[in-house]
């Protein structure tokens, strides 16, 4: 089974309802009781927000892509 990557941190409440449904998904499929390898990378959003409110997209692209690349080197 391959590695999932997740982007996490926009809030912590989303962050764990995807890793729960992911891991309900994958056991339901694989009727079995695994769990999948999967690496989140958990964003502080305090710093989305700064930036939103100064509405500098490009520094928070910077960022969104920066820690996706840090996903996709595990």
């Amino acid at each position: 089974m391959k590695k999932i990557g997740l982007l996490g941190g926009m809030g912590w409440y989303s962050t764990s309802l995807y890793y729960n449904r992911i891991n309900k998904y994958i056991n339901r499929i694989r009727k079995n009781n695994i769990n999948p390898e999967i690496i989140i990378y958990s964003i502080n959003f305090d710093q989305i927000v700064k930036l939103l409110e100064k509405d500098d997209w490009d520094s928070i692209a910077e960022i969104m892509i920066n820690k996706a690349n840090k996903i996709e080197e595990g």
